[in-house]
């Protein structure tokens, strides 16, 4: 009976081993593809130049009288677009909105709003969109010397900017492999199979501006940008 005992003790032991070894075994196997694993940021910059700009420009005018404030708004609109066209932009690059026409109304002594009316102001604007992106900044500063309008800062963007964001995407590709080779090639080892991909977000900032955002940056008040693609990416070690 006590050899019995013995025995299956004996049995148990050497299960009881076994099984240890294959989870210890099975421990190191999965550290050691989790270490066979190199994480690398591949970036890609490129310099451009805004293609297409935005400026928008409120005129105004005011009356006692609503028509005579939407007569005289509509010289004034006629006036400031052949300034514009003078500078050298094409009627077809000038819009012009609806006007809005609104009364402005007496407040008593108290601050409230009566139902007295004293006057109308009435505003027109123009958006001019053009490929002249070198002309938009001097026609807003000499717009700004009239009084009786509103001028926008300008804004500029890149029109073929996705298709920008696929070839920087591939370029910053490459950029990550080379620096997974790089770090691998001391050590007599070299990248394999990618295993996962991460797309980081563009930042596209002005020249003199260095502001980005976690969650990707369009700045479109500067002419010429730079482009920024960012990616991330976990290659297999060979």
């Amino acid at each position: 009976m006590k050899r019995v005992q013995f025995v299956l003790v004996a049995v148990i032991l050497s299960l009881g081993l076994i099984i240890s070894s294959a989870i210890v075994s099975n421990t190191i196997e999965s550290l050691k593809k989790k270490d066979d694993i190199v994480t690398v940021k591949g970036v890609a910059d490129k310099k451009v130049k805004s293609d297409k700009g935005i400026l928008s420009i409120v005129v105004k005018s005011s009356d006692k009288d609503v028509n005579t404030a939407v007569e005289n708004l509509k010289t004034n609109t006629q006036n400031i677009a052949e300034l514009i066209k003078a500078e050298g932009f094409e009627d077809s690059e000038l819009k012009l909105e609806n006007i809005v026409s609104e009364p402005v109304y007496y407040f008593n002594d108290r601050g409230n709003q009566t139902t007295r009316i004293l006057s109308y102001n009435a505003t027109q604007v123009i958006v001019v969109t053009t490929d002249k992106v070198d002309k938009l900044d001097p026609l807003a500063l000499k717009l700004s010397e009239d009084i009786n309008l509103a001028v926008s800062e300008p804004q500029y963007f890149v029109t073929n900017i996705e298709k920008l964001k696929i070839d920087l995407l591939g370029e910053a590709t490459k950029n990550a492999r080379l620096r997974a080779n790089e770090l691998l090639k001391n050590n007599g080892r070299s990248i394999g199979g990618v295993k996962t991909v991460n797309q980081g977000v563009f930042q596209i900032t002005g020249d003199n501006t260095s502001e980005t955002s976690d969650t990707g940056y369009y700045d479109t008040y500067s002419i010429e940008k730079t482009v920024r693609a960012v990616i991330s990416i976990e290659y297999r070690i060979e």
